[in-house]
């Protein structure tokens, strides 16, 4: 938990975790004493910020127990302070794992007590000394102002079991708002409009049937975890009342004015009054003693959470938090309205009730919402068996929503259930014992029997007017789970990540929009493509947003929130006719807000596959359209193939397979040649130094013809690294053996040149075109190149780029040359390394003192300085150098947008160097870099603590001398000094110019090369300077 409060959070439980309890607990156990005993106190804390009880209320009952048992001893003071942290939590509070007495499991010898006591103390912030702005202080915390799930937070970090190898991540807050707007919001949002304009023009009984349907409207979280989604619904659904009871009172209000000034009849102004009474009480005002219509805020809002939230999850502890998280936005809405003296809240029952737990007795149900009986099979049994236990059980939900003081009558409807679904659990058990061991599964799981938990409505309804959720991604173990989930769905194929299922059950359960956290995968891979088939077919794939890396750190995965909408007309079904709806596609930003990026055509999803590919759009497949217009096609001019696959289970042994001993880090004898590893090629180079070789006298289960291996060819990864985006090919003249990551090209037209056709693969353009006919590339986490995209591009010129491209691959070779003897010098080094931030420190005081013998002489930013800019988090960093200077600066990227945070000038051109070598080094690892204050303190510069700057100095001339001496035979186009810096930014400039000059052979307008350069999500300064480099282009052709 990165948060500073959950930091804080676990420092308290640090604090508590030397209190010894009894019974030898494991440390499980203990871990969970002094957690449970924290959220009691957090608890607390949050009815004191909110409003709902004083707001010193931990410091002033500590303090009266202190006046009134202090005389006595600590645990008097300690026993009757948590007896009353205890009856403050259970009388709002009704989750197990929050409201047991954990101090009565205090080890109660005088050392512990007394450390209890004085843990309490320090935790709270009760000690008189102890500074009162204190910030670590629990009391000291704001809980009304914390944007987050915290007791979601703390039971999955600390309480929760299995729920990592269940794939469960929390959701945050910012994404299940966006989804919840897109889904509950968009449809609640219609309703109250048709409800609104009923009203105005008086037709009444549409007025009532929206208002009938606006209250029986239902959502559903199939896999609800602490709530996140069905809080965000809450607000939503809550909202929308606010917004019908304002406009019920204006026009109640109009209609008086209209009377008043004699517009309208008197007659009329009743019975319209009348008419907006019934209305209001539909929605859920009530009529007290004088018969006025009123609105009670605590029956209001549980009469909206039991018509609306419904719940599933395997967990019952976490619908429990989630019952809270719903009762606790509830409070934040309207504390006053769950105040109220402490002698009166057991009696609270008849005004609304200060838990929710009752309501919800019947809408959250526990088990495995993929698990379970078929639902017309239940539904059919139901009908026939249980039809008139079930009608009781629906009366108790009506007279439970018209009269909230008659509880009982949900326990009841539970008890019937309950007996219910014990009959059901046998029918369940007997259909399993056909195919495997029922008692094996039930280990594993809890069966769930969606007509009978929702028979209010399975039994009239087609299914839930919205379903939302981030259900479980993928299953861990479980072997009877799967076997039964893969021969229970009818659409998937392979071995399905368990949120595939969630997807075919949800679309199964939805009658309205579906907003659903996935990975992006099942839009493309094979396993899912009946899947996309049946929602293609059936619903209206309407919107992908991509949710940012940073909300489920270290899954993995990529992942998108869709909205599926399964009213109208579908995506790709016979209804839509040739208009089909096109796909919005963008990214979710942290601040909620959905910025669309293009829009997907349903002509582009096709069958068989139905791949729906959301990184090109309609400007793309347009842009790819005009390129292939009488173009000739790589095909018609090359031969294609993949390298060789060595091992196979049809002719060498497991053995042989898993030892590969046809490889080997030496040249064992003459048949033994350098194996190219696909991590050898980078854009226009290749690196010929072997680490590996491979005997070609072994059986090959696969291995290219001579003509691929032999001679002139390129060579393209099959899978582009994470550093460099589009498409990498590089270019080979000798005999080399590669393997089947890495795909051959061989021309077969004499007209063309291998360095022109090397230009144009390296493209950005040529990518995005890859991207537009690629199937494998729209999963984006793994977008691999096929030989059908490469067999299908559009080749343009048949030499005009090899000039480019020869200077390209010239520095490219110094380039990697500089940094492989850069690197191989620096390991050898014995001298002292330091930080860039100690560097930039050392350096001002020496400077201040007037020392010349620095490794820098200014910097935009003081390392010790301002803490908002050194922690401001980044998706990314670059470093761009200047020789001339000499200087760097670091930038922060998020998505293409670049700030400039540092700015470093350096004594001389060689300390640039290695300053800009140690950033680069950084940027390229897998270190994790999210702020500059980690840029400044991870950035390790070689030699940078030593007296003096000479060993620094020595070093880059040193290595300046190999490059030239390495690379005497290496002509470039312009003189490019041998400095890495001056090489890296001449790369940079020649790339750009190289795709300028594709953009204007393909004949694209500024606009296009704008649109193709967004889509691959380049930097805005690398576009500009690209767009710049087109015009020039085009101004010279204009002149001639």
């Amino acid at each position: 938990m990165t948060d500073p409060f959950f930091q804080r959070f676990d420092r308290w439980v640090a604090a508590f975790d030397t209190v010894e309890f009894v019974g030898d607990p494991s440390d499980d156990e203990h871990t969970e004493n002094v957690v449970t005993l924290l959220t009691q106190l957090v608890f607390v804390q949050t009815l004191s910020d909110v409003g709902v009880i004083d707001a010193e209320w931990l410091r002033e009952t500590w303090e009266r127990h202190e006046r009134e048992r202090g005389h006595e001893d600590r645990q008097a003071v300690l026993s009757g302070f948590f007896e009353a942290v205890t009856a403050e939590v259970r009388a709002y509070c009704d989750v197990k794992h929050f409201t047991r007495d954990v101090y009565a499991e205090v080890e109660q010898s005088d050392a512990n007590v007394e450390l209890l006591s004085q843990t309490v103390v320090a935790v709270l912030g009760l000690d008189a000394t102890q500074d009162c702005a204190d910030t670590t202080a629990l009391t000291s915390e704001d809980f009304s102002t914390i944007d987050e799930d915290v007791f979601g937070h703390i039971y999955e970090q600390y309480l929760a079991e299995g729920r990592d190898g269940r794939g469960i991540y929390y959701t945050p807050r910012y994404v299940s708002r966006s989804l919840v707007a897109d889904t509950v919001g968009v449809q609640l949002d219609d309703i109250a409009t048709r409800f609104e304009n009923a009203v105005v023009t008086e037709s009444w009984d549409d007025a009532m049937a929206a208002a009938t349907e606006f209250t029986e409207f239902r959502v559903l979280d199939p896999a609800c975890g602490t709530g996140s989604f069905l809080v965000a619904a809450f607000d939503v659904i809550r909202d929308e009342y606010d917004r019908l009871f304002a406009f019920l009172d204006d026009q109640r209000q109009s209609r008086r004015r209209d009377s008043d000034e004699g517009t309208r009849p008197d007659t009329a102004v009743d019975d319209g009054i009348e008419r907006i009474d019934t209305l209001q009480r539909r929605l859920g005002c009530i009529e007290d003693e004088r018969g006025e219509t009123i609105l009670r805020e605590r029956r209001l809002v549980s009469k909206l959470v039991l018509r609306h939230l419904h719940a599933v999850d395997l967990d019952r502890h976490a619908l429990d938090i989630a019952k809270l998280n719903i009762w606790l936005e509830a409070v934040e809405r309207a504390p006053a309205s769950y105040c109220s003296d402490p002698d009166d809240r057991r009696s609270d029952a008849s005004v609304g009730g200060r838990t929710l737990s009752p309501e919800l007795e019947l809408n959250f149900g526990c088990g495995d919402s993929l698990v379970g009986l078929p639902d017309e099979r239940v539904r059919t049994t139901l009908h026939e068996q249980y039809d008139a236990e079930l009608e009781q059980v629906l009366h108790a939900r009506d007279t439970a929503v018209e009269d909230l003081s008659n509880r009982d009558v949900l326990g009841r409807a539970a008890k019937v259930l309950t007996q219910i679904r014990t009959d059901l659990d046998s029918m369940f058990e007997e259909c399993v014992e056909e195919t495997q061991s029922s008692d094996a599964l039930l280990d594993e799981t809890t069966p769930f029997y969606w007509p009978l938990q929702f028979w209010h409505v399975y039994r009239d309804a087609d299914g839930f007017d919205c379903v939302v959720g981030n259900p479980p991604w993928v299953i861990e173990g479980n072997p009877h789970t799967k076997e039964f989930l893969a021969e229970t769905y009818a659409y998937q194929a392979g071995q399905p990540d368990l949120y595939r299922y969630f997807l075919e059950k949800s679309l199964a359960v939805t009658a309205g929009r579906l907003g659903m956290v996935t990975p992006n995968t099942w839009l493309s891979i094979p396993g899912a493509r009946d899947l996309r088939r049946v929602l293609l077919d059936t619903a209206r794939l309407s919107k992908i947003a991509f949710v940012p890396d940073s909300a489920f750190v270290g899954v993995g995965q990529n992942s998108i929130a869709v909205v599926v909408d399964t009213r109208g007309p579908s995506t790709l079904g016979e209804s839509s006719g040739d208009d089909h709806p096109e796909i919005r596609v963008g990214t979710l930003g942290t601040d909620g807000a959905f910025r669309q990026q293009r829009t997907v055509p349903a002509s582009s999803i096709e069958p068989p596959a139905y791949h729906v590919n959301p990184y090109v759009g309609t400007d793309e497949y347009a842009i790819s359209a005009k390129m292939a217009a009488g173009a000739t096609t790589l095909r018609e001019i090359a031969d294609l193939t993949v390298g060789y696959q060595l091992y196979h289970k049809s002719i060498h042994t497991a053995g042989q397979i898993t030892d590969e001993v046809f490889h080997s880090a030496q040249k064992e004898h003459a048949g033994y040649v350098p194996d190219t590893r696909s991590s050898a090629l980078t854009r226009y180079h290749l690196d010929r130094s072997a680490t590996r070789y491979v005997d070609t006298t072994a059986e090959f289960f696969r291995i290219p013809p001579d003509r691929f291996l032999d001679g002139e060819k390129l060579l393209v990864r099959e899978v582009p690294s994470k550093r460099e985006t589009g498409l990498i090919a590089t270019r080979s003249e000798t005999k080399r053996l590669f393997p089947k990551s890495v795909i051959s090209v061989v021309l077969t037209d004499d007209e063309y040149d291998y360095e022109h056709l090397l230009g144009l693969l390296n493209s950005r353009l040529l990518y995005l075109q890859s991207l537009v006919t690629g199937e494998k590339m729209s999963q984006g986490l793994f977008p691999r190149v096929s030989l059908t995209q490469l067999r299908g591009l559009a080749i343009d010129g048949t030499t005009q780029l090899t000039p480019l491209v020869e200077e390209l691959e010239a520095l490219s070779e110094r380039q990697h040359c500089f940094r492989r003897a850069w690197n191989r010098r620096v390991e050898t080094l014995d001298t002292e390394g330091r930080s860039l931030g100690q560097t930039l420190r050392t350096d001002k005081a020496a400077i201040r003192n007037g020392d010349t013998e620095t490794w820098t002489v200014a910097s935009s930013v003081d390392p010790g300085g301002d803490a908002a800019e050194l922690e401001t988090a980044y998706e990314a960093f670059t470093v761009v150098g200047d020789t001339e200077t000499p200087s760097v600066v670091v930038y922060g990227l998020d998505s293409t947008v670049e700030e400039e945070l540092l700015r470093v000038e350096f004594r001389n051109r060689e300390l640039l160097q290695m300053g800009y070598l140690s950033l680069a080094n950084l940027f390229d690892s897998r270190t994790n870099v999210d702020t500059l204050e980690h840029v400044l303190n991870k950035t390790i510069v070689p030699t940078a603590g030593e007296s003096t700057v000479d060993p620094a100095v020595d070093v880059i001339r040193a290595v300046e001398r190999e490059v030239d001496d390495s690379t005497e035979n290496v002509d470039t186009r312009a003189s490019t000094r041998t400095d890495i810096v001056a090489i890296e930014t001449a790369m940079r400039d020649a790339q750009m110019e190289l795709d300028a000059t594709v953009f204007d052979r393909y004949g694209l307008t500024r606009d296009e090369a704008r649109t193709v350069l967004d889509v691959l999500d380049i930097r805005e300064m690398v576009i500009e300077e690209t767009l710049e480099k087109l015009d020039r282009l085009r101004a010279v052709g204009d002149r001639r």
